[in-house]
C-alpha cells in the first residue's frame, strides 16, 4: 500500500464515520493473518469502493491467483504495473497508520 492509498481508506472510512479496524492476531497454524478490511461475516471488503491495487489485482496476474477461484482474466502487463506500484515505497496499512499518529 501506498501513501495515496492510505489516504484514500482513511477519508473513505471517515466519511462513513467508521473508525479503523484493529489489526488482527494471527491463529495458531494461520500463515497470514486476514485483512482487517474483511468484513468476517458477510466475507465481504468493507472498503470495496477504494481498495488498494494489490487487492484489485487478486486473480488478474497470472501470479497472483484469486483464492476463491472468482476471477479468471488475466491483466498482461500485470508484472510491470506491480514494478512501477514498488518504485511508490509500499508500505503495510499499518505503517501509514503509525506515521499519521506521530507529531512533526
Amino acid at each position: 500500500m501506498v501513501a495515496a492509498e492510505y489516504q484514500a481508506i482513511r477519508q473513505y472510512l471517515d466519511n462513513q464515520g467508521r473508525p479503523v479496524p484493529p489489526r488482527r492476531q494471527r491463529r495458531w497454524g494461520q500463515m497470514m493473518a486476514p485483512c482487517r478490511f474483511l468484513d468476517e461475516d458477510s466475507r465481504l471488503c468493507t472498503i470495496y469502493p477504494i481498495r488498494p491495487l494489490i487487492c484489485r489485482l487478486f486473480g488478474l496476474v497470472e501470479w497472483l491467483p484469486c483464492p476463491t477461484g472468482k476471477q479468471s482474466a488475466v491483466v498482461k502487463d500485470g508484472l510491470d504495473l506491480m514494478r512501477r506500484y514498488a518504485d511508490l515505497a509500499p508500505h503495510p496499512f499499518s505503517y501509514w497508520h503509525w506515521q499519521s499518529k506521530c507529531p512533526r
